[in-house]
């Protein structure tokens, strides 16, 4: 007789095991958010990208393009500092404060968390990096904002650890590959010369 398996730690089901109670509105609102936040994530990718491609420059004025990446970047955040506390309030995850700033110290799921919280610390000092950005020099800057993809790298491990949801193939599994996928091509767009980008008048 196979034996059952073990809930998800954090999960609705662990809680009942262990007799604790389960705030499904708190669930609700972490989830919706990690939705947001992830989406969100993806776009401010995407705009990005099209920032350093002068074709997409030809159609839409460069300040748009980047005052939409900042708007993105900056709710993407928004939207994962809410997804984060959220778990202060569920006490079957054991998370205090500390463990959202100082990643893999503790709690439920220590890893897949510290994956996201990592990510996000990450993605903060990208972001903070845009007013240091005469202070450091362009070169230097640039470096330092292309961690960005490493913040999504980890923020990617996040999702796919933390839940087995986005391993399957359910809508949200399907959401969270297209969009890993989308931003794996753009970042291999990335690596390419900026002409390398710009298709040849005749093609315009």
């Amino acid at each position: 007789m196979p034996m059952p398996s073990l809930p998800v730690p954090g999960s609705p089901g662990a809680a009942r095991v262990q007799h604790i109670a389960y705030d499904e509105g708190v669930h609700k609102i972490a989830r919706l958010a990690a939705l947001l936040a992830y989406a969100l994530m993806v776009a401010t990718v995407v705009f990005g990208v099209l920032l350093r491609t002068r074709f997409a420059q030809r159609h839409i004025r460069r300040q748009t393009l980047y005052g939409a990446h900042m708007v993105l970047a900056l709710t993407a955040v928004v939207f994962s500092l809410v997804h984060g506390l959220t778990f202060i309030y569920q006490p079957v995850w054991r998370i205090a404060l500390v463990n959202l700033v100082v990643p893999f110290v503790g709690g439920v799921q220590k890893v897949p968390v510290g994956f996201g919280v990592l990510g996000l610390e990450l993605a903060l000092a990208v972001g903070v990096s845009v007013w240091a950005q005469r202070r450091l020099g362009y070169r230097r800057w640039l470096r330092l904002h292309q961690g960005a993809y490493v913040a999504f790298l980890l923020v990617w491990l996040h999702i796919i650890t933390v839940n087995p949801e986005p391993r399957t193939l359910s809508l949200v599994g399907m959401g969270v590959a297209a969009g890993a996928g989308a931003c794996f091509l753009l970042f291999t767009l990335r690596l390419l010369p900026a002409d390398r980008l710009t298709p040849a008048e005749g093609d315009a």
